[in-house]
C-alpha cells in the first residue's frame, strides 16, 4: 500500500517499529521506506536489528518490543583528511556514539 503523502512511492511503516501500516506480516527498512530519518547505511544498522527482533516475536505470535529512535549518521568534511560525524535522532538530538573526539 502507498503512502498517499508521499508522492515518491516509499513503502509506509511505523516508523519505530518498522513494520507496515497495513499490513502486519511484512517488514521493510532502509531506503525504501517513510519515515522521517535520513537514509543511510547509519540508519541501516540500527533499523535492521528492530526488524529482526519484531518478525521473530511476530513469527512466535507475540508482540515485538523492539524500537527504532530515528538514529542517522552524517559524515561532514572539515579539512583534507578530517570529517565529522553529525549523529542524531528522530528529535535531532545529537548522539554521540564513537568512544573518541
Amino acid at each position: 500500500m502507498r503512502d498517499e503523502a508521499n508522492s515518491l512511492g516509499y513503502v509506509e511503516i511505523n516508523k519505530n517499529t518498522m513494520q507496515h501500516a497495513s499490513f502486519q506480516n511484512v517488514f521493510a527498512l532502509g531506503d525504501c521506506t517513510n519515515p522521517p530519518c535520513s537514509k543511510t547505511g547509519a540508519a541501516i544498522r540500527k533499523q535492521a536489528p528492530v526488524v529482526v527482533e519484531n518478525l521473530l516475536a511476530m513469527m512466535d505470535k507475540k508482540i515485538g518490543t523492539a524500537e527504532y529512535d530515528g538514529y542517522s549518521a552524517c559524515p561532514i568534511p572539515t579539512e583534507y583528511r578530517k570529517l565529522m560525524l553529525a549523529e542524531f535522532d528522530y528529535s535531532n538530538k545529537p548522539k554521540m556514539t564513537f568512544l573518541f573526539n
